[in-house]
């Protein structure tokens, strides 16, 4: 009995898709920039102060304010982002393969941005 996903993503279809060049290239980055957001804040960790600045849309001040485990809310938005456009990259890849390969491009910058914010945020409180 296959199932639900099996019948939706086969596995010639995923492997096909992860074979190529560009989406792998770009899947590893990302990966390996969140995987460093991750390793940069759990050696940091220990040292950053009870409330940091998150929130730079509000006014200025304690608004700004949040804990230091909303940066974790960093990580796993950005690992959700990646898995959200593995799928629709496998649904796009037989017919739009320029599609698939901006979303593992936009997958790509948001790693990066969130690893740059990350890295920001850390050095500016410690």
């Amino acid at each position: 009995m296959t199932t639900l996903p099996m019948k939706l993503f086969p596995k010639d279809k995923i492997n096909l898709f992860r074979k190529e060049k560009i989406i792998k290239i770009t899947s590893q980055i990302s990966l390996g920039l969140l995987l460093l957001a991750l390793v940069l804040l759990a050696v940091f960790w220990q040292k950053l102060p009870p409330e940091i600045p998150l929130f730079y849309s509000l006014p200025w001040g304690e608004e700004q304010l949040g804990p230091p485990g909303f940066l974790l809310i960093l990580f796993f938005a950005g690992f959700f982002l990646g898995i959200i456009n593995f799928i629709l990259g496998l649904i796009f890849f037989e017919k739009h393969p320029l599609a698939a390969k901006i979303l593992a491009f936009v997958t790509t910058s948001v790693s990066l941005l969130l690893m740059i914010t990350v890295f920001k945020i850390i050095f500016l409180v410690t």
